[in-house]
This record gives C-alpha cells, structure tokens and sequence, in this order.
C-alpha cells in the first residue's frame, strides 16, 4: 500500500522508493523489539529492496537462507525458540508453495485455467476469485501441513479443530475479501 502510494501520489523513483520501504522495515523491526519472525521478514524484505536498487532479480530462497545465517549470526540461541523455528517453517512451506503453484492448482483444477478469450466481465471475475480461493486453500492446507510435526513437538497435541479451521476459514476470507472488493 505504501510502496503505491509512493508510486501514484508522491512519485517517487523506484531507489527512493526502495530505500524509504528498507526505513520502514528498520522501524517496524525495532517497534517489535526486533522478535525473530519479524526481523526474519524484515531482513528478506531489506534483501529484496537492495536487489531492486542495484537491478538485479531477487531471490527468495538466497533472502530466506540469508535471513537465517544473520539471525543465528548474532543470537545463536534463538534457533531453539519456538517462534523463531515455526516462522521458518511456515515460509519454507509458503516458497515452496509458491514455486509450484501454477502446476499445482493448473493440474488438479483444471477448469480454472486462465482463458485468452474475453467471455464477459463477470466469468472473468469469478474466474479470478475462484482461483484467488483455491490458491489460498492450498497455501493454508500447505503450511499447516508443515506446521503439523513442530506442534507435536512443542505443545504435545494436535487440535484437529484448528486444522480444519485454518484450512475452511482461511479460504473464506479469501473469498469475503474478493466479494467486499466485487461489490
């Protein structure tokens, strides 16, 4: 949002841009008193603005690594914190999603693929929601899957509830989001 308002409103340049997003991110770090998933997002967004001002394309998984070398770096002790562990896990879980989302919801929805030819407004739309809903199904019932053997671990249970939860209810704002923005 604020990377649009710099773009349309203030028009900035993209290195303006990116280096008013990297003071953002340093700020927000120390407004959350630097806790290990934020510092982690905040270094990955920090990577990915640096790879923006010397134009070079940006690399997810080098980010990701990179995040988790600094972090161990200066506080080794915080790879036995449970926050720090389950952050991790849950975005290792969202890149590997999102590296093979495409041939995952293409292959088992087919009948949601994009069509080139313009058959009304509306199909179009709905064609967009739906696939906004299944990707995000499949990304919730990815990363709950990978959560699953770290909460066996820490807290001795699985509440299957919360499982079903996370994988109807997450979708479902999905979609409550897609409709506020349809109507």
């Amino acid at each position: 949002v604020i990377d649009g308002i710099m773009r349309r409103r203030i028009r900035l340049k993209p290195v303006s841009r990116s280096c008013v997003n990297i003071g953002f991110s340093l700020a927000f770090m120390f407004l959350t008193g630097f806790t290990p998933s934020v510092v982690r997002a905040g270094i990955m967004h920090i990577i990915a603005q640096l790879a923006s001002i010397v134009s070079r394309r940006k690399n997810t998984v080098n980010a990701y690594a990179f995040s988790g070398a600094v972090i161990s770096f200066f506080s080794p002790f915080t790879v036995l914190d449970v926050g720090f562990q389950m952050s991790y896990v849950a975005t290792f879980a969202c890149i590997v999603f999102l590296t093979n989302r495409g041939r995952i919801v293409d292959t088992l929805l087919p009948f949601l693929k994009r069509d080139r030819k313009d058959k009304g407004k509306i199909r179009l739309v709905l064609g967009k929601i739906s696939r906004g809903v299944v990707n995000s199904a499949f990304l919730t019932f990815t990363v709950t899957m990978y959560m699953l053997p770290l909460s066996w671990l820490y807290f001795g249970e699985i509440s299957l509830i919360s499982v079903i939860t996370n994988i109807v209810a997450v979708p479902l704002i999905t979609l409550l989001i897609y409709m506020t923005a349809v109507y």
